[in-house]
């Protein structure tokens, strides 16, 4: 299989206070594989994560009301523990 890459987040900006579905691509997903965006503490919300194919996830990604612009990371993580982070993957608007 190939190694774990995210490489594109589309779309690329989310507006605060709502929810969007991302679509991420890459190589290397795998079954049970979870996004991350913002990191830890950045307030930001995933639903459940639904792989199309090896190459594509998609997510719903939710923005709180209080979240303040800026740009910021996102992440995929396979069941493995091998994680792939793209920074400046998103604008938060």
């Amino acid at each position: 299989p190939d190694p774990l890459a995210l490489t594109g987040v589309s779309p690329n900006s989310l507006t605060i206070g709502t929810t969007t579905q991302v679509t991420l691509t890459g190589t290397g997903f795998v079954a049970g594989a979870s996004v991350g965006v913002c990191g830890r503490n950045g307030g930001v919300t995933t639903g459940a994560t639904q792989r199309v194919n090896a190459n594509t996830l998609l997510v719903d990604v939710t923005v709180p009301s209080d979240r303040q612009a800026g740009s910021c990371s996102g992440s995929v993580t396979n069941p493995d523990g091998e994680r792939s982070i793209l920074n400046a993957a998103v604008t938060i608007m």
